[in-house]
């Protein structure tokens, strides 16, 4: 359970970043009208991907497309979200398991 809440709080960060890193600013719409067109890419299936962004300090989701979808992480995106959860936790930060 840990586990899965910490990988979703990671694809949140990596999509954030992405949205940012991709000029979001100069986008029009609400915040998950953006994410919802920077997930939409050519090269991606859509309905295959998931995503979930919360508010990190009220806790709400603000964006989630298929939250509930078990999904493996692609290589390249394994990188981006290393380096989040470095920065947001910490070289130091242990995960406890059962």
């Amino acid at each position: 359970m840990k586990r899965r809440v910490l990988a979703r709080f990671l694809a949140a960060v990596w999509v954030v970043a992405a949205v940012a890193a991709a000029g979001a600013g100069a986008a029009t719409g609400s915040l998950p009208t953006r994410l919802a067109q920077a997930l939409h890419l050519p090269f991606v299936n859509f309905a295959a991907s998931g995503a979930v962004v919360v508010d990190l300090d009220t806790g709400e989701v603000v964006y989630a497309h298929n939250a509930a979808l078990p999904l493996r992480p692609a290589s390249n995106e394994k990188l981006a979200i290393t380096y989040a959860a470095l920065t947001a936790l910490g070289p130091a930060f242990r995960i406890e398991t059962d």
